[in-house]
């Protein structure tokens, strides 16, 4: 392929899951996935770790502050000019879900339930993803604030 860098993008991905089991989404206005939905994201930038880029994400598409918890999923991305690999961060939610609004860079924002989620019309990586959380959301239960267990790490 005729990449136009010569190694992939690294971008982040925010997973923030309510204590009701709700996801936060949001509609991309911009390739890849373009008015596909999808969870928060973006770039890393130079000089920037992966869970200051997921704050800094979430906050700039949906306004929403959270805790990054650490990463539940990676993923790659290959269009016909880019490579991207996608480190997927659990995020706990400090503001309420609903108080999310459209930053630039997205058409909407959405909170749904996590099964209900698998019925838009998502980016492939973020439907592999979901998948995957639905097949393991047992092991994401808070407890004073704090997520129990972070097993389902998983690079696809």
């Amino acid at each position: 392929m005729g990449y136009r860098y010569n190694r992939p993008l690294v971008g982040v991905g925010c997973v923030v899951i309510d204590r009701g089991s709700n996801i936060l989404m949001v509609k991309r206005r911009n390739p890849p996935g373009a008015g596909k939905w999808s969870i928060p994201g973006g770039h890393l930038e130079i000089d920037e770790d992966i869970f200051h880029a997921a704050v800094r994400e979430l906050e700039e598409e949906t306004g929403i502050r959270a805790r990054p918890m650490g990463v539940v999923y990676i993923s790659e991305v290959f269009t016909s000019s880019r490579h991207y690999v996608i480190l997927d961060v659990l995020m706990e939610p400090i503001d309420s879900l609903d108080s999310a609004v459209a930053g630039s860079d997205v058409e909407a924002v959405g909170v749904f339930g996590i099964s209900e989620a698998l019925n838009l019309d998502l980016t492939p990586s973020v439907r592999g993803l979901i998948e995957y959380i639905v097949g393991n959301i047992d092991v994401i239960r808070y407890r004073d604030r704090r997520v129990l267990d972070l097993n389902i790490f998983k690079y696809d």
